[in-house]
């Protein structure tokens, strides 16, 4: 018999009121790889699946002589008609409508599983020099995409998909591939912890206080916003600056530096709170906030980290529970001050992210975020909001010191777009700022900063000729995505700002509408993407403007990753005055 795997437009589910079960399982046993059978009738077609396709189908994989196809309404399908995306079954018609052949679905590949760890050995391999994210990527390039991760004891631990088309399919069908609240033994379900009100990057998508928030949110990351935000960014990168002259021409920590600049953009875009982490440089001093936080990031990264001991690290679960509820009491204690200084007829000096979220209704429902919300979506801005864009920086800082070409093309627009100018940059210029923005992008093509967009499926699906049943979790690792040689070219590991030169961009999307996703997708895509770039591009702008970053002779590019993927601590730069 010929293998149903020849026909990847086409799965074949199993009758789940069988009498005669073993008989089926025998025939399974006997013609096909072993899987869980799958409790429906029918044979399903991919959509867009001809009749002469599917006839073939039904002849050659299911040995049905005389195939006799119809449709889930018990309608025949005739030569000449396209299958769509509803369920189909064959009979035999020279036997009559009770015969059928019975099959298993096709699944999704899995490397050889051990007995007792399943095979997510590969995705831990080499920990002490790769990270997570790299391993994914290994492991796609050796069995191809999609293809399954089991946990210990066999269970399906995750999906890993890279393929652009079957991202594109992920991506544009956000009916059946949902973010939910994640698994709790997953990175985001032990930075979530056992918070009711999280924010929205925590939230799963079904949850309602995610649609409210989100609704709201959109308005304080908006493009008039933005220009608020602006001279909040242009104050700390003075101060940044500063940090720079007292330097002077030194090797220094660039990702700490990077670090303290993006903790007090977001915090005084946020809630107008100073942490001032640029002036503590080489000092003892931290916020207490801050120091909270770092504790809370550090249990959790543990913890990631650290899958085998979790279940005996309650020290550290509970200094990450006190850290994370500490944060939380600082955040609603500014809300209140946010209060009594409105109820006594003051305001702030401008609209911060917190005023909007105070003052603003969900225009779906009517509803308001409550306090709790809010403080969940102050916790979580400043955690993605600050690791995310230093991260970003450090990567384009250590790539420009390898490709001094690129340097100079930026420096060029910097004196063009500035005219010498040395003060704050100004709104009408960001958008003249656009190699800038090209090297940012491609930075994120090469290094993304967030390491995979998850998915659950809602429902049964084909994803690439490959059955995947309801509740099954994905994952696209980014860094696999971004380096598809079908995709991107042979030069794939070269940094090229190039690429993303407008009319290079738009050929590529039109062939490849999903193959760039460093800030997630669709709806749940991230709200503070663009208050990223322009955090980004004033850095950029004013640093080159003034300085040279190199590396150490000898450095070798270490990278790590935890919640998000950053260069090594050990990376230094060395800055020296250009003029």
């Amino acid at each position: 018999m010929t293998s149903a795997t020849q026909f990847p437009r086409f799965i074949v589910f199993v009758k789940d009121d069988m009498k005669s079960n073993r008989l089926v399982k025998r025939t399974i046993q006997k013609n096909l790889d072993r899987e869980e059978l799958c409790g429906k009738m029918m044979t399903c077609a991919q959509t867009g699946a001809s009749y002469t396709e599917a006839a073939t189908f039904c002849k050659k994989a299911l040995g049905i002589d005389n195939p006799k196809i119809l449709s889930s309404s018990n309608i025949e399908v005739r030569e000449g008609s396209v299958l769509t995306d509803q369920l189909y079954f064959c009979q035999d018609a020279s036997k009559g409508p009770s015969s059928y052949t019975y099959f298993k679905p096709r699944a999704v590949p899995c490397p050889e599983e051990g007995f007792i760890m399943g095979n997510v050995n590969l995705v831990l391999r080499d920990a002490d020099q790769f990270c997570l994210s790299e391993n994914l990527e290994r492991i796609i390039a050796d069995y191809g995409s999609p293809v399954r991760i089991t946990a210990p004891g066999g269970k399906e631990m995750m999906v890993l998909v890279s393929d652009a088309d079957q991202v594109a399919q992920i991506c544009s069908d956000e009916q059946v591939f949902q973010k939910n609240k994640p698994n709790e033994n997953s990175a985001l379900g032990i930075t979530r912890g056992n918070q009711s009100n999280p924010g929205l990057f925590l939230q799963g998508t079904e949850e309602t206080a995610w649609g409210v928030g989100h609704r709201i949110l959109i308005n304080a990351f908006s493009m008039k916003s933005m220009r608020i935000y602006l001279p909040v960014i242009n104050e700390r990168m003075r101060a940044l600056t500063k940090a720079y002259e007292a330097l002077g021409s030194t090797y220094f920590d660039i990702p700490d530096l990077m670090t303290r600049m993006t903790y007090d953009s977001i915090g005084m875009a946020m809630m107008n709170l100073q942490f001032k982490c640029i002036e503590d440089v080489g000092t003892n001093h931290i916020h207490p906030f801050i120091q909270q936080m770092q504790i809370s990031l550090d249990a959790s990264n543990y913890l990631v980290s650290h899958p085998l001991q979790r279940a005996w690290s309650k020290k550290i679960k509970a200094q990450k529970a006190e850290a994370v509820a500490e944060m939380r009491r600082m955040s609603m204690d500014v809300i209140k001050q946010r209060r009594d200084l409105i109820s006594k007829g003051e305001k702030p000096a401008y609209e911060d992210m917190l005023s909007l979220m105070m003052n603003a209704s969900d225009p779906e429902t009517g509803s308001k975020m409550s306090d709790e919300d809010m403080v969940g979506n102050i916790n979580v801005f400043l955690v993605a909001g600050h690791e995310t864009t230093s991260g970003l920086l450090s990567f384009l800082f250590y790539l420009l010191s390898l490709n001094p070409s690129v340097e100079s093309k930026i420096e060029a627009e910097i004196s063009y777009v500035l005219a010498g100018q040395d003060g704050d940059i100004e709104w009408a210029q960001m958008s003249k700022l656009t190699y800038i923005e090209q090297c940012l992008l491609e930075t994120l093509r090469l290094y993304p900063t967030a390491p995979g967009i998850q998915r659950t499926a809602h429902s049964d699906t084909v994803l690439g000729g490959f059955f995947v049943p309801k509740g099954t979790s994905l994952q696209v690792p980014t860094n696999a995505l971004h380096r598809d040689p079908r995709v991107w070219g042979e030069d794939v590991l070269e940094f090229k700002p190039e690429r993303f030169e407008r009319e290079t961009r738009q050929k590529r999307e039109e062939r490849f509408p999903h193959c760039y996703k460093p800030f997630g997708s669709g709806m749940r895509a991230c709200v503070g993407m663009q208050f990223a770039m322009i955090e980004a591009k004033v850095v950029v702008a004013k640093t080159l403007q003034r300085f040279r970053l190199r590396t150490e002779p000898g450095y070798t590019l270490k990278i790590h990753q935890n919640l998000t993927v950053s260069i090594n601590i050990i990376l230094k730069l060395t800055c020296m005055r250009q003029y």
